[in-house]
């Protein structure tokens, strides 16, 4: 478990995310909108999913939904950051195959966390 694919409209949690975990050895990708992560995972299968719920275009359920459709998290793990903490998205999005929600801002020692515990797991 290597291959970590960001995606999250605000660039600055992005890089954060990208820097703080190809520094753990992972390698990352990133994109900014639901439409590019679709069109990026027809070429590269990431292993662990880090998926805001809030996006421009298709949001982050709906991406879900979209990849849980075509396979693509049959031997990956989702995990969703919202600033929302609506109980309704986070049930809808455990229901369509996320694995772990974390709350923005977020802890991103409690992420490397989950990370790891997702990496070691796979």
């Amino acid at each position: 478990m290597e291959r970590v694919l960001i995606v999250d409209d605000q660039m600055g949690i992005r890089l954060l995310l990208k820097e703080v975990l190809e520094e753990e050895g992972y390698t990352v990708k990133e994109a900014h909108n639901g439409e590019l992560a679709l069109h990026m995972v027809e070429e590269w299968t990431p292993d662990i999913f880090i998926i805001d719920m809030k996006l421009p275009g298709i949001n982050g359920l709906t991406l879900l939904k979209e990849l849980q459709s075509s396979s693509r998290l049959d031997d990956a793990y989702v995990i969703i950051m919202t600033a929302f903490g609506e109980k309704e998205q986070v049930e809808a999005a455990r229901q369509n195959g996320a694995d772990y929600y974390i709350a923005k801002p977020f802890d991103i020692e409690n992420l490397k966390s989950v990370i790891g515990k997702l990496s070691e797991e796979g």
